[in-house]
């Protein structure tokens, strides 16, 4: 297994949501960004984001990558939604998230996160969803119900999932509610990142599932699970969150021979933000072998996301 030094982020790009124009009744944010690489130097980037009700959309925005200036071209907005929130009773009711996004042969398919309001302030109910395109922009919901929801091993929520192919079996990164406490009349969430398997990209079962980040002491969320590999090395990336702070800060593991993940947080640099700006919600891809991270902010993206480039890149 290869050293690994720090690594060192660089804020080279923003997108700000404001400047879009979306759907009028969608105002602010651009959440969980979810890359989809198109080839050597574009990308498209799923998010979510928001109405004054609080309820989700997901949109997109293609971007490609010119590697003499160094810089990105932000190119087609959807101005309609790649995906909407369900009807009455759904899961989904209240709004939908990307977390990724896998093309199978010729089928994009599209692991969204789906959720409802709870009967209590800052209380809700979170599912996991499938959507499938034949081109990668207008998706359609497989199914108007979870592939993996609240059940006798994982009570609370699940949510934010990441999905990993080989020519084994499928695997899914995917957040875990622990517990929900109420602090002083207000809930407050704990939860960590678990994996399941499943030989069919649209039926999972947590029975098996398997205990991937724990919580670490003071910490009360492990957020958002973002696999990438480099050559051998296999990187978790993620968000925690640590009692009695506002926001979220990303997380780095490396995957050891036996299957542990070995948790590096230290060894993250990011340069460009302030002092107490929170990053959230990492997703990390290649382009002309340079290596890009995508992360919301402050206000979990109310503005927009950033882009980040591993400036010690090997």
């Amino acid at each position: 297994m290869a050293d690994n030094p720090v690594q060192v982020w660089k804020l080279i790009d923003q997108f700000e949501i404001k400047n879009q124009n979306p759907d009028s009744n969608f105002f602010s944010h651009a959440q969980i960004p979810t890359p989809l690489i198109l080839s050597e130097t574009s990308v498209r980037v799923f998010f979510a984001t928001r109405n004054i009700e609080q309820h989700s959309k997901i949109y997109s925005i293609d971007l490609s990558y010119n590697e003499k200036e160094g810089s990105f071209t932000w190119h087609t907005f959807s101005k309609k939604p790649v995906l909407s929130p369900g009807l009455a009773g759904t899961f989904d009711e209240h709004g939908v998230y990307p977390s990724t996004v896998i093309k199978v042969g010729s089928i994009y398919y599209m692991f969204y996160i789906g959720w409802n309001r709870g009967n209590r302030s800052s209380l809700f109910y979170s599912s996991i969803g499938i959507a499938k395109s034949e081109d990668g922009l207008s998706f359609t919901k497989m199914y108007s119900g979870p592939i993996l929801g609240r059940n006798q091993y994982e009570p609370i929520l699940v949510t934010a999932p990441f999905v990993e192919t080989s020519l084994e079996a499928l695997k899914m990164y995917f957040v875990s509610g622990i517990e929900w406490i109420d602090s002083n009349g207000k809930m407050e969430s704990r939860y960590d990142i678990k994996s399941i398997e499943s030989f069919t990209i649209d039926k999972w079962s947590s029975e098996k599932r398997k205990s991937e980040i724990p919580l670490k002491d003071g910490e009360t969320n492990i957020a958002r699970p973002w696999i990438f590999k480099n050559g051998n090395d296999k990187y978790m990336y993620f968000s925690f969150l640590r009692k009695n702070e506002i926001g979220y800060q990303v997380g780095m593991a490396l995957e050891d021979p036996e299957g542990t993940w070995n948790r590096l947080d230290d060894q993250l640099k990011f340069v460009g933000l302030l002092n107490d700006q929170a990053v959230a919600y990492p997703a990390v891809i290649k382009l002309m072998h340079r290596r890009f991270m995508f992360l919301n902010g402050n206000e979990y993206g109310k503005s927009g996301f950033y882009i980040f480039e591993l400036e010690n890149r090997n």
